[in-house]
């Protein structure tokens, strides 16, 4: 008699899964790494203001590094989509679609941290992108833990891999917003472990686009 609950292993759709995995732990090991080093820096720039602990100059270039990492790191959750493991569904649709939202999101907000660097974080610009940045997170946070239960569900993937769609989503709730919320000395550790996440994700869809 057969085992219904055991996993069944689908095979993605190798070449491109591949590709944007790698871009995806590229992007997010780079991101991680400039976190925990941003948070070493020792500054007399004020915390108070959009760019500590940068001037504002080499805030705008270190921004646009950020979005550029950013946005390879987005390519996880498209590699996840196309790699088929969320199995067919609405929940694997809402999630997969919410997570990239909220990854596109994050990009225009940092955008605007990039043009406004010397204003102030509770000033009217810094508290609306502020706003953006963390409903950004919330929606992507929200849609990788919708694809996450969805991944458990489909049994398509195995090994740790089917886990790390919901840990990416399950750390921004447990983690990030509480940091950004009540302890953002904290923030540049609560980022680096978020894209550490990330490079786990994109580790894991390579490892499955390599065995298909």
């Amino acid at each position: 008699m057969s085992d219904t609950s055991s996993t069944t292993t689908h095979r993605p759709v190798a070449s491109p899964v591949r590709t944007m995995a790698t871009a995806c732990v590229a992007g997010a090991v780079v991101a991680a790494a400039g976190a925990v080093l941003t948070s070493a820096i020792h500054t007399s720039v004020s915390p108070t203001v959009i760019s500590y602990p940068y001037s504002p100059g080499v805030f705008r270039i270190t921004e646009t590094l950020v979005i550029v990492t950013h946005v390879l790191t987005a390519l996880g959750p498209l590699a996840l989509i196309r790699s088929g493991l969320l199995g067919p569904g609405r929940l694997a649709r809402a999630g997969s679609a919410l997570a990239v939202l909220g990854m596109a999101l994050i990009v225009p907000a940092e955008l605007g941290f990039a043009l406004f660097p010397s204003a102030g974080n509770q000033s009217t610009t810094g508290v609306v992108l502020g706003a953006a940045m963390g409903l950004s997170v919330t929606i992507a946070g929200l849609g990788f833990v919708l694809a996450g239960v969805a991944a458990l569900r489909a049994r398509r993937w195995p090994g740790y891999g089917r886990w790390t769609p919901l840990l990416a989503g399950a750390y921004v709730f447990v983690v990030m917003l509480p940091v950004m919320a009540a302890a953002p000395s904290l923030l540049f550790w609560g980022i680096a472990g978020w894209y550490t996440c990330f490079a786990l994700l994109g580790i894991a869809l390579r490892s499955a686009a390599r065995a298909s």
